[in-house]
């Protein structure tokens, strides 16, 4: 605390805090940092604000006289840094595990074939129409006459369609 009134010690601790750390840790380093006689008066003090205990631990503290500085005054900051690092770790360690699940999906997406195609698609047309247009169906007769019958526009020969007209 050194020789700050507790209420500028606290503004100091929340200065250094994140909007995460909840504020009962916060309220724990810093009546944890305060004279014992302060820590005693205070804890007749139920259900008040921080800052309310802030100004109530300014008014002991200029009744009591001049504090001694504390020599834990470096664990609050220790305390405090390590907290925070503790946090950062985590959202760093979430954060890559993101980042290793969005770079495994777009692996699957990319080495996934496209529904219904095969990988090479000119390897799948070329195929599908040796087989079926240039193929002689049924007795001899060209796929365009066995698709279409009389109304064929093409025929492949040697194809045995014979007209019924």
């Amino acid at each position: 605390m050194g020789d700050r009134k507790p209420s500028q010690f606290l503004r100091h601790l929340q200065s250094l805090a994140d909007t995460s750390i909840p504020e009962t840790l916060l309220k724990t380093l810093w009546m944890g940092r305060l004279p014992k006689s302060i820590q005693v008066a205070l804890a007749i003090v139920k259900d008040c604000k921080l800052e309310d205990l802030a100004a109530h631990a300014d008014n002991i503290a200029d009744a009591s006289g001049p504090m001694l500085p504390q020599i834990a005054e470096s664990t609050v900051s220790n305390t405090l840094e390590a907290t925070l690092n503790l946090k950062l770790s985590q959202l760093a360690l979430g954060i890559n595990q993101e980042i290793t699940a969005l770079r495994k999906e777009i692996a699957e997406i990319n080495t996934r074939p496209a529904r219904g195609r095969s990988p090479d698609p000119s390897a799948h047309r070329s195929r599908s129409r040796s087989r079926s247009r240039n193929s002689h169906g049924v007795n001899g007769i060209c796929w365009y006459h066995w698709r279409f019958g009389s109304n064929s526009q093409k025929c492949v020969k040697p194809c045995t369609y014979k007209s019924e007209n």
